[in-house]
């Protein structure tokens, strides 16, 4: 198996890659997911941390100015999923976010088909995530049980916000 850095979940995540395929992109050396991708994240890091302006971005980019606010704040998804504490965490935020955007749309039958189907390809994530860390899925039970407004310190858990 293939291992996918953190630059690499970044550009799966914001190009909306499983993680599965983007590491078969990578291992056959594909140039778009072994340079051009990861560049990108590079880009948006470095415009995030220097504030850079919507234009700057763009041209760097070499993307409309249109497309800079999604770019960003879907940046900024891809980041609360990869820098997730563990597997689990990036599981749970993931899973949040296909809710999230899917509520946007009206739920018609085909809608819910593709919910299902993005949830699927995050359960996939999850286990490429745990395969990573070497770990079970029984390993984070306590982790995906986590119910808000409950306290969880006194079992060394973090508690939800």
């Amino acid at each position: 198996m293939i291992r996918l850095d953190r630059i690499k979940l970044l550009a799966a995540e914001l190009f909306s890659y499983s993680y599965d395929h983007y590491a078969d992109h990578v291992e056959v050396g594909n140039e778009r997911f072994t340079k051009l991708m990861p560049k990108d994240i590079h880009i948006l890091i470095k415009a995030v941390d220097e504030k850079w302006s919507e234009n700057k971005i763009s041209k760097e980019l070499q993307i409309d100015k249109s497309e800079v606010k999604d770019y960003l704040k879907q940046f900024e998804v891809a980041k609360k999923i990869v820098n997730a504490e563990n597997s689990s965490e990036s599981f749970r935020n993931s899973i949040k976010y296909v809710i999230e955007e899917s509520l946007n749309n009206n739920l018609t039958n085909e809608e819910i088909d593709k919910l299902v189907i993005q949830i699927c390809y995050r359960v996939a994530d999850f286990g490429y995530l745990l395969e990573l860390e070497n770990k079970k899925l029984c390993e984070y039970s306590k982790w995906l049980r986590r119910e808000k407004d409950v306290d969880y310190t006194g079992v060394d858990l973090p508690n939800l916000e």
